[in-house]
């Protein structure tokens, strides 16, 4: 009733009202829809002035370069990171416009107020699943999804924005650039040039650290957080469900606990390491977490938040990069990776149409892939693996592939496509699967279902052209 009143008497209050009621719900929006359905974010609206000067062949670096150095060189750099940055802002895989990179602007704002720059900072969101973020020296930040999707609050966030600032008001890219140059030019053993990069830039490494505690120190964020992060880049083994291929189980193809690999079975395709990468690399995150613990014993700090902007946004864009890395993976044909994601997610959300759906596309393509005789493809990462649950899903793929495999696809699309036969692309899923492994003749009734229902659709074209094949055969 009050409210009503002022309303009535303010018109003007309003717009502003509903937009206010309408930020509050929306975390809570997200979550109900999620529940039943999720839509993989699309690159819309008018394209940011500062993402299409990424995409500008006259990029330029947003310092000034020391004179000592060579203009030649210094030519060379802006040549060489302007292309790069070209590339990557063309490719797709940057978002705009989206609630993701909207939020990570704001850390980024309430970041600069304890810093005297002079310099713009853009920051953006990659569909990338590697759990990490890039500093440019034209003042981009690209932070990946998979990033977003391991940090737990938004303390972590900060540190990382921070310390990709650090990266730029240090120049350590072009200084980077430099080291590697000088190094060509002297005559060494590759081993020794190799080790001299890794130190320099380890001391990079170092020196962002030191100024992102320097920066967050007098926010509101609770730099003990911070520690976390690095055990994130360390790429600790998380203990996943190595069982998750019994999600794939269906009426027609039953799968138990015995039918999966042992852990002496899928450990063949894992890492033998405990991280993923070289020796060097786990020893330097090592000690960049050792030291940032001696900076938090040494000096003060006054945070103790692990949000400031939002706790409910940051954790839909958690949530959001989550959903968006099946679809990306997927995109990328990394069919059993992006298989994985959707398996952990239905276990959280199992009526969700999206994870089943595209659980199912992806099951396909492995189908696809190994009816060809070409599973292998798909294996590209197998050795490397960190993740016991994608460990065990390539196993098992690969112990069926001579055997079930076409069974347990047929029988998880078949059951799938019951629960949602109405769905655009659960009906071309059904369509291709069933042709792959039942013939031409059994999946016309599918790809009639879906002209039927979407005549104007993706696949409208392709599946008019298997029904005017059909007297062929």
């Amino acid at each position: 009733m009050i409210f009503s009143q002022i309303l009535k008497r303010n018109s003007t209050l309003f717009p502003l009202f509903l937009a206010f009621l309408v930020s509050l719900l929306s975390p809570f929006h997200l979550a109900a829809q999620i529940e039943t359905n999720y839509v993989p974010v699309e690159l819309s609206g008018e394209i940011p002035q500062d993402f299409l000067n990424s995409c500008n062949k006259n990029t330029s670096i947003l310092f000034k370069i020391s004179d000592k150095k060579e203009k030649q060189q210094q030519r060379n750099f802006n040549t060489i990171m302007s292309f790069s940055l070209r590339e990557l802002f063309v490719s797709g895989n940057i978002y705009f416009n989206d609630e993701s990179t909207i939020y990570v602007r704001e850390v980024v704002d309430y970041i600069l107020n304890f810093a005297n720059l002079d310099i713009e900072v853009n920051a953006f969101v990659s569909r990338f699943d590697q759990p990490s973020a890039t500093a440019w020296q034209d003042g981009t930040i690209i932070v990946n999804s998979g990033l977003l999707e391991q940090l737990e609050n938004e303390a972590q966030l900060a540190f990382v924005l921070a310390h990709e600032i650090g990266h730029l008001v240090k120049q350590h890219q072009y200084k980077q650039y430099i080291h590697q140059q000088s190094l060509k030019s002297i005559q060494k053993r590759a081993l020794d040039n190799e080790r001299s990069q890794l130190q320099y830039s380890q001391q990079n490494e170092f020196e962002a650290d030191g100024y992102a505690f320097n920066l967050l120190s007098n926010s509101k964020y609770d730099l003990k957080e911070t520690l976390k992060v690095f055990e994130i880049l360390e790429n600790v083994i998380k203990t996943t469900d190595s069982n998750i291929g019994l999600a794939l189980s269906s009426d027609k193809f039953p799968i138990s606990e015995k039918t999966l690999c042992g852990k002496g079975d899928y450990g063949t395709f894992m890492s033998p390491a405990r991280f993923l990468g070289t020796p060097e690399n786990e020893e330097r995150i090592i000690q960049r977490k050792k030291l940032f613990q001696q900076q938090l014993s040494n000096n003060n700090y006054s945070g103790t938040q692990q949000f400031v902007v939002s706790q409910e946004r940051f954790e839909q864009i958690k949530m959001i990069s989550r959903f968006e890395l099946v679809e990306n993976n997927f995109h990328e044909s990394h069919y059993l990776k992006s298989l994985k994601r959707a398996l952990v997610l239905l276990k959280e959300y199992p009526e969700n149409r999206f994870l089943n759906v595209k659980a199912a596309e992806n099951l396909f393509y492995i189908g696809y892939y190994n009816k060809k005789q070409q599973l292998e493809r798909l294996f590209f990462d197998s050795g490397q693996l960190t993740d016991p649950a994608l460990a065990s899903l390539y196993c098992l793929s690969n112990k069926f592939a001579e055997t079930n495999l076409g069974s347990m696809v047929l029988g998880y699309v078949s059951q799938q496509y019951a629960k949602f036969e109405e769905d655009e692309h659960m009906i071309i899923t059904m369509a291709k699967t069933t042709e792959l492994f039942d013939g031409k003749l059994a999946s016309i009734q599918y790809y009639e279902k879906y002209n039927s229902l979407f005549p104007n659709g993706k696949h409208a074209v392709f599946a008019s052209k298997k029904i005017s094949r059909k007297s062929a055969f």
